[in-house]
């Protein structure tokens, strides 16, 4: 089962993150979705709050490939969940990115599927090298 799920981790992370970066070119149609007719400094605004969250997801993104490559990589209920979170994320922002969801609403999908992914990776991490249990 694991020659599956571990092909499937890292192309179904690979996408999400595809998805994520995606979201930084496409940024004024979600700010639109909220201002019909934005100042500037709205515009600046808005484009500051979507950025923070792409960097968030980004580190975010880091722990995951950290896990995938080193800590959690064996561990079946771990890639299991993995690659649901990532599959959700995946899609989500990639519909997000072609309905023109509202800007403010991808704080939301990066905290539900990014960081929650971070942690289970950091949540691994600490009973790994901190508890010292094996897992494997």
């Amino acid at each position: 089962m694991n020659e599956k799920l571990i092909p499937a981790r890292f192309l179904l992370t690979l996408g999400h993150f595809i998805a994520l970066l995606n979201v930084s070119y496409s940024k004024d149609p979600h700010i639109f979705a909220v201002y019909n007719d934005p100042t500037p400094e709205e515009i600046g605004d808005a484009r500051s709050y979507m950025q923070a969250a792409i960097n968030t997801g980004i580190v975010c993104f880091l722990f995951d490939m950290s896990g995938l490559l080193y800590h959690s990589l064996f561990m079946k209920k771990v890639n299991v969940l993995q690659i649901f979170l990532h599959f959700c994320g995946g899609v989500l922002l990639c519909t997000f990115t072609e309905r023109s969801w509202p800007y403010t609403s991808l704080w939301t999908l990066v905290t539900l599927f990014n960081m929650s992914s971070a942690l289970i990776e950091v949540m691994v991490l600490f009973a790994t090298y901190i508890l010292q249990i094996v897992i494997f």
